[in-house]
């Protein structure tokens, strides 16, 4: 889910070098260790801030990585996204970030072998945004339910709920885009939640969902009911 530039600013973003190079003699082949860190911050409409959870990942690029734009693209790409900034700016950072590391890269002589770089972002959420976000998912939640009353709402059961495989999604089980749910988009390393008719969802989504009806929001699966 995007958000729109009146709900989030990243308020300061800065890139350093860190001191400490690798040097391996006889290696050619340039590698990239990046150590990340986004402040988050949420303003209220009366100007008061409160400090949120921080987001903190280190990423290490093997060489071969490194030597492809594409794949260090899909590697930052990962982490920036946990910062839930908009498309744009979240692709600002990225090759912000790229661009650093190939000026540096370029004038290292041939001896060096990693790069490291820290790099520091805060993220300021308005309070429009948590609004927003809340108003989104009752709206698309409602409006499944009233999809549905003419089929008995009855909630799923609690243990049947709790037995719900997780899965990590990856290169070889990463089949959905998105969260049927609340519609926001999957990456790279999420856990889900997969129903027994192999659906997957956000935890939180389908734990909720469940709670109210025990088909699946794809395929209509039923889960045990009392």
């Amino acid at each position: 889910m995007d958000f729109s530039h009146a709900s989030h600013v990243v308020e300061s973003f800065e890139i350093d070098e860190l001191p400490g190079l690798i040097i391996r003699h006889g290696q050619y082949k340039l590698a990239l260790s990046i150590k990340f860190s986004c402040q988050r911050v949420l303003r209220l409409q009366d100007g008061e801030q409160f400090g949120m959870e921080g987001i903190s990942n280190h990423v290490y690029i093997e060489p071969e990585e490194f030597s492809s734009h594409n794949k260090m693209h899909e590697i930052i790409d990962q982490t920036v996204r946990t910062w839930q900034i908009c498309n744009c700016r979240r692709e600002s950072v990225i090759q912000n970030v790229i661009q650093r590391a190939q000026e540096i890269a370029e004038r290292l002589s041939s001896n060096h072998s990693v790069i490291f770089l820290d790099v520091k972002a805060k993220v300021v959420y308005s309070e429009n945004l948590i609004h927003e976000y809340s108003r989104m998912y009752n709206e698309i939640l409602q409006q499944s339910i009233e999809e549905d009353n003419d089929c008995n709402m009855i909630p799923a059961t609690d243990s049947s709920i709790k037995s719900l495989e997780m899965k990590k999604l990856d290169d070889e089980n990463n089949d959905y885009e998105s969260c049927s749910i609340c519609l926001d988009k999957f990456y790279k390393g999420i856990v889900t939640t997969c129903m027994p008719c192999l659906h997957m969802f956000h935890s939180n989504c389908i734990t909720q969902w469940l709670k109210m009806s025990h088909y699946c929001p794809v395929c209509r699966f039923e889960m045990p009911i009392d």
